[in-house]
């Protein structure tokens, strides 16, 4: 065997471009594209500003985008690939900010992070792989930027205020029976605050507090709530909204909120769709979470195909009907006729209804709508249906809920319905998995959206790159197996148009 001989003190004199050892379809290049295209405004603005050079912003947010494609979400590490790593070298055009530098740009250019997350999606529509038919909406829960232990009770408030106010010491606060839990004593003797800066913190816990309606919140982070994961474990959290294009699976919009449930974040979701594709989907599909009348009544004047089973409907899918024969759950309505059946057989027919005033401000009341029969009266079976006299089957109605209700009983609905598991649930395992959603280093409700969103836009481009390379080996095996045809058939004409 024979090696060459590579001399490490030679110098050698070599006149290259950054991109010159990149492949011509190498990601890097449609990010460069992208930003050099769409977002060269940010540049402009920079222009016309005074005061010492700064960064082109065009050139660092080439490189965080890259860096969030390419799993990087650390500033500190952006930093070292900006000096060392070719691609980077490239994106940036040469340019090595510091760790600050990233922070800054990321921190003060959220609305730019935005407008980059729906450019990658105009991007899927463009080169034509998707036309957004179905749009499939969901939520998880994401851990916060803040310990379940490093949190401060309500009635500890109050405490603490007149402590630092008093200036009372250890020995004072133990004799007059102040008992604090760790984390409100370690707020208490942090020296990095002032008494001041305290007490306008403790305030501001306390009107995050009552507007939480919970008995408690997390010190670091006063925007996220206690929240149930999957896990069924309890912690400081937020709630994420992601809506996911079913021909693409491209990550169409992603939000934040503090909200436990997802009860009323529908017509919230469906606005950032509409903002993000320009036009309204043909079919929205979300869970049972999302099956409330607000929700419903939000999308009453649009023309959508919304795809939303009932409690019910849910609940028998997964087999998960109540297990007792005589529960609401075993008695079913019949659209035509307006009557429920009961697991004997008799119908129960519609007697009255009677308004609730609905206590949400600017929502309509609720109409409650009461079913029996008479016959309940001589029904052998009628002491393990009811302890009443007879059989009473009530539900709220709207009219609009009775009409996705009966829609989601068609074979195909159901058909269209089962598109959404395999929509929404793999870039919620990509993100979890590989971008390390539940792990976000940032506190307060907008400065985790915007790291959020970077990361959804990282698997956007991943998407991209994906379709983008399928679609030319599809084109490539075609024109193959046109060549070879041509070669076995020559007097034979024929012709291919790849498109």
């Amino acid at each position: 065997m024979v090696y060459v001989n590579n001399d490490s003190s030679q110098s050698f004199l070599s006149v290259n471009k950054y991109d010159d050892d990149i492949p011509k379809d190498h990601i890097s290049r449609l990010i460069k594209k992208m930003v050099k295209n769409d977002f060269k405004y940010l540049d402009d603005e920079n222009e016309k500003s005074r005061g010492r050079a700064a960064y082109r912003k065009t050139s660092l947010l080439a490189i965080v985008l890259y860096a969030y494609y390419d799993n990087h979400t650390s500033c500190r590490e952006m930093e070292d690939l900006s000096m060392f790593h070719l691609v980077y070298k490239y994106l940036g055009d040469g340019i090595k900010p510091n760790e600050r530098t990233f922070q800054r740009f990321i921190k003060d250019n959220k609305e730019t992070v935005s407008k980059v997350l729906k450019k990658t999606v105009k991007l899927a529509e463009e080169k034509g792989f998707t036309k957004f038919n179905h749009i499939a909406i969901d939520g998880t829960i994401i851990k916060a930027n803040n310990s379940n232990y490093n949190i401060i009770k309500a009635k500890e408030i109050d405490k603490l205020i007149k402590i630092i106010r008093k200036q009372y010491d250890t020995e004072t606060i133990i004799e007059k029976g102040y008992k604090l839990s760790k984390s409100a004593y370690r707020f208490l003797t942090n020296p990095k605050l002032t008494d001041n800066d305290k007490i306008k913190k403790l305030q501001e816990l306390k009107k995050e507090l009552k507007k939480s309606g919970q008995k408690s919140i997390g010190i670091n982070d006063t925007d996220a709530r206690w929240m149930l994961n999957k896990k069924g474990q309890t912690e400081i959290s937020f709630n994420m909204q992601s809506a996911v294009d079913y021909e693409s699976k491209m990550i169409v919009s992603v939000d934040i909120n503090n909200k436990p449930t997802d009860h009323t974040q529908l017509e919230k979701q469906i606005e950032n769709v509409e903002n993000t594709i320009e036009e309204t989907p043909q079919v929205i599909s979300a869970d049972n979470g999302y099956h409330t009348n607000e929700n419903i009544n939000s999308i009453q004047n649009k023309d959508i195909d919304l795809l939303i089973p009932t409690r019910k409907q849910n609940k028998e899918h997964n087999h998960k009907l109540n297990p007792n024969p005589f529960h609401k759950d075993h008695f079913k309505y019949n659209f035509e006729t307006d009557t429920y059946t009961c697991p004997e057989g008799k119908e129960l027919y519609y007697q009255n209804s009677y308004k609730i005033k609905n206590t949400k401000k600017g929502q309509p009341n609720k109409i409650k709508r009461v079913y029996y029969n008479k016959d309940c009266y001589q029904c052998p079976l009628k002491d393990l249906c009811t302890k009443s006299e007879v059989r009473i089957i009530t539900e709220y109605e709207n009219e609009l809920a009775k009409i996705i209700e009966q829609r989601m009983e068609t074979p195909e609905a159901q058909e269209e319905y089962k598109k959404r598991s395999h929509t929404v649930e793999p870039p919620f395992g990509v993100l979890k998995q590989q971008k390390q959603l539940n792990t976000v280093h940032v506190t307060g409700q907008e400065e985790v959206k915007n790291r959020i969103t970077l990361k959804a836009i990282g698997y956007n481009l991943k998407r991209l790159e994906n379709m983008i390379k399928n679609n030319v080996e599809e084109s490539n095996s075609l024109k193959n197996f046109a060549n070879n045809l041509h070669r076995e058939n020559p007097d034979i004409k024929f012709s291919f148009i790849i498109q």
